[in-house]
């Protein structure tokens, strides 16, 4: 392959990955939303639990 190719597909997989963290970005915040509306307002919600 080409270095340009190379580049290409090396970018369109980065570009893939991104996309995909983002949505799981998305989907975990409105899964933490979701959990603090739950639980009310005495407790916080983040990624590592509930404290």
């Amino acid at each position: 392959m080409t270095p340009t190719w190379d580049l290409y597909l090396r970018e369109r997989e980065e570009d893939k990955r991104e996309a995909r963290r983002e949505e799981l970005e998305r989907r975990g915040e409105a899964l933490a939303a979701r959990i603090a509306h739950e639980v009310g307002p005495g407790r916080a919600v983040t990624y590592r639990g509930v404290w």
